[in-house]
């Protein structure tokens, strides 16, 4: 819910470099994983779910970082994967974005090509994942308290990724920006 506005804003800065056909493809996936991923929120154990993906997350991005490998031959294919294990993450425990990460890492997407599709992709899926978290009955007033307590980390890191892409423009460093991102996002979902 708290990303809507500020994804929307980006949006509207970055709408020229989205790649609206890698776009269809996660959001078509997303939209395939997110009834699994509400119902998962449901049902599970999300905590130790949370530590798992935050684990996994973590190996991913150092295998990448260290032990890189060619881009997938068949994107449409790794697209429509990521995207629904995105969905699944997005309706479960609201964090979308490190399978989307590495994927545009793996593929060298163009890094203006990358941050304005993965930010139009995490404003499409926040969208969907809400209507899908609706219909499972898991929105609540706590809910809402979440987004009030969350809006001053928000607005820092709306503040600093503006900075940033003002003074970052060495691939190389966009590289280990990101998958220190990743890490620190694994970090956070499994020790904290």
């Amino acid at each position: 819910m708290s990303y809507l506005p500020l994804g929307t804003a980006q949006f509207i800065q970055l709408r020229r470099d989205v790649n609206y056909k890698v776009l269809a493809l996660i959001v078509g996936g997303a939209v395939i994983g997110m009834p699994v991923g509400a119902i998962i929120l449901r049902d599970t154990d999300t905590e130790m779910m949370r530590r798992a993906i935050g684990l996994a997350m973590i190996g991913l991005a150092i295998c990448l970082q260290f032990k890189p490998s060619a881009p997938f031959k068949r994107e449409t294919a790794a697209c429509l994967g990521i995207g629904t294990v995105s969905g699944v993450l997005s309706a479960s425990i609201g964090v979308s974005g490190p399978p989307l990460v590495l994927l545009g890492l793996k593929q060298m997407w163009p890094q203006a090509q990358f941050r304005a599709t993965l930010i139009t992709c995490f404003l499409c899926t926040s969208s969907l994942s809400l209507m899908v978290q609706r219909s499972v009955g898991v929105l609540t007033f706590e809910s809402l308290q979440f987004v009030v307590w969350g809006a001053p980390g928000l607005a820092f890191g709306f503040l600093t990724s503006s900075w940033l892409r003002k003074h970052l423009h060495r691939t190389s460093i966009f590289r280990w920006i990101s998958i220190g991102v990743v890490i620190t996002g694994g970090l956070a979902a499994a020790f904290f």
